[in-house]
């Protein structure tokens, strides 16, 4: 497939260097400002769902499969529906299967770090309601 899109390609012209007067220690340091945002906000959202679940007396299991599984991957179908926009669907399609293998994989070095035996045997029996859905949903 590699070959096949390579022999493919169009050439492309020289880009705009329109920032090339921003210096690259700027450019790094905004860059960590967005990182530290990103990280930031991404454990605020653990603590508004508990919240959310608190007051709607709902589980926190509905809760994090529901809403957070949402908000979480709207990046990824932001950058899905762009590829597709462009045309290019080989991006769209490998965004959300890197996306997925990804989310599986980290679930081994959880499973190392968790001192209370295999992580999976903790997990609520709510979400095998989520995942028969996401099965059949497939």
């Amino acid at each position: 497939m590699f070959r096949l899109e390579r022999s493919h390609q169009t050439p492309v012209q020289a880009a705009s260097l329109r920032y090339e007067q921003i210096p690259a220690r700027r450019v790094h340091f905004r860059f960590a400002l967005a990182a530290a945002a990103v990280i930031v906000a991404g454990i605020w959202l653990s603590f508004i769902g508990d919240e959310i679940g608190k007051a709607t007396g709902w589980n926190a299991s509905f809760v994090g499969s529901l809403f957070l599984a949402i908000s979480t991957s709207a990046p990824e179908l932001v950058v899905t529906i762009t590829a597709l926009r462009l045309g290019a669907i080989d991006m769209a399609v490998a965004d959300v299967l890197g996306a997925n293998m990804l989310a599986i994989a980290i679930i081994a070095p959880v499973d190392l770090a968790y001192a209370g035996g295999f992580v999976l045997s903790s997990v609520s029996s709510t979400h095998l309601i989520t995942a028969a859905v996401a099965v059949m949903w497939q």
